[in-house]
């Protein structure tokens, strides 16, 4: 297999907060964070992070589970797995408070898209740094 270069693309894929070290502030057109935002410790200054380095207009897309106000007590839950080691931590967070965590972030049309997933507790997030 060959692998082909794209001159104008650069990715980055490792620990979350290691790409914060590679860009400037509002140097890159678009973030990507898919699973990673309820793992986070303080996802309200991941978010805060990521507005930072995008360039005005810039986006951000996100899949990220949400469990905060479903009937099951799945903080509980995680949690017990956490202590036998069965589970990472997670953040419990709905969809309604990620929305309102990416807003206060700065960030506007914050969106749920529906991409057809059967599983309605990740929430597929668009969202855009205002224009200068």
């Amino acid at each position: 297999a060959q692998t082909q270069g794209v001159a104008n693309a650069h990715f980055h894929v490792g620990a979350f907060d290691e790409g914060f070290e590679l860009f400037g502030p509002a140097e890159v057109d678009q973030v990507h964070a898919f699973s990673i935002l309820h793992l986070l410790e303080d996802r309200p200054a991941a978010l805060l992070q990521i507005f930072g380095l995008l360039k005005p207009g810039g986006r951000f897309v996100s899949s990220t589970v949400c469990l905060g106000g479903s009937w099951v007590p799945y903080g509980l839950v995680i949690g017990m797995m956490g202590l036998v080691g069965k589970a990472p931590a997670v953040g419990i967070v709905s969809e309604e408070d990620l929305l309102m965590e990416m807003r206060s972030a700065g960030f506007v049309d914050a969106t749920v898209v529906d991409v057809g997933a059967q599983d309605k507790k990740i929430a597929f997030v668009l969202a855009t740094r205002p224009a200068a």
